[in-house]
């Protein structure tokens, strides 16, 4: 959650200076490299149990990979990193949600309460921001960003349904799969424009996203699922937009509204409810 947290400064300041969907591309293009070889070094294909469990594998990279980073990337284009740190806190309780819809995890009255209490707080973060030079379209930035929420939200479910397969390779597939499906959207974003250069820190940002934020963090991640349940797993996002909205005031010199710092406090609270035992 550490390492995630601090993505989204890291991603901020790169669309500003490359095309999201393509630096979203060429980061998962350097997370693959990495997990295939740490696969294959694991036995590859052949450790996977039969019948490898394939659709999974390729809906977790369409939701996981493709579809999320699509909207993230955009997201952070219109909008502030910190607001999307804060609306990415609300994960758990969609997680919830669903976990409860495709797992039958139980939902109390209690979790039902969190829930509208981080309901409220993401109204708050989302419809109480203003255009700003960090900022130019908050509204469909945080509308993207939301989006994305529930398309983790989703990988996690299909995640925890292959949480007794090795993490490396069902990580390693899953995104060598999705990034496969970044290529056409990415050169549909193209049309029509020059091919981008990517300066040495675009470099620098990508690499780190992609072997370190990407590779490690997703290896973690799904390793926790071997012994938390999803719902659990995902209360550790919780330090992910602390972190991030740290980062983001610290290094970006963005500013939130106390509208909004009241947002994701709720949005926080309500997570507390809902996930603790």
């Amino acid at each position: 959650m550490i390492i995630w947290g601090s993505s989204f400064a890291v991603t901020k300041e790169s669309v500003n200076n490359v095309p999201p969907i393509f630096f979203a591309l060429v980061r998962m293009s350097i997370a693959s490299v990495i997990l295939l070889i740490a696969a294959q070094t694991r036995g590859g294909i052949s450790k996977i149990p039969r019948p490898i469990p394939w659709m999974i594998i390729l809906l977790m990279g369409l939701t996981g990979t493709c579809l999320y980073y699509i909207c993230f990337n955009t997201a952070m284009v219109y909008t502030m990193a910190s607001m999307g740190a804060l609306i990415q806190s609300f994960i758990p309780v969609v997680t919830v949600i669903l976990a409860f819809i495709f797992l039958k995890e139980p939902v109390s009255v209690k979790k039902l309460v969190g829930i509208g209490i981080s309901i409220a707080g993401v109204l708050f973060i989302i419809f109480m921001a203003a255009p700003s030079g960090k900022a130019k379209n908050p509204l469909l930035g945080n509308l993207l960003m939301l989006a994305s929420v529930f398309i983790w939200a989703t990988y996690t479910i299909l995640a925890k349904r292959v949480a007794h397969i090795d993490p490396i390779m069902v990580t390693a597939y899953s995104i060598a799969l999705g990034t496969l499906f970044l290529i056409p959207v990415a050169f549909i974003e193209l049309s029509g424009k020059p091919f981008p250069k990517l300066s040495s820190q675009s470099w620098l940002s990508a690499i780190y996203l992609g072997a370190i934020s990407t590779s490690i963090g997703l290896l973690l991640y799904n390793r926790s699922l071997k012994y938390l349940e999803a719902s659990q797993t995902a209360s550790f996002l919780n330090l992910m937009p602390v972190i991030g909205v740290s980062t983001a005031v610290i290094f970006l010199g963005e500013h939130l509204t106390l509208w909004q710092v009241f947002g994701g406090a709720l949005v926080l609270t309500g997570v507390f409810i809902s996930i603790k035992k």
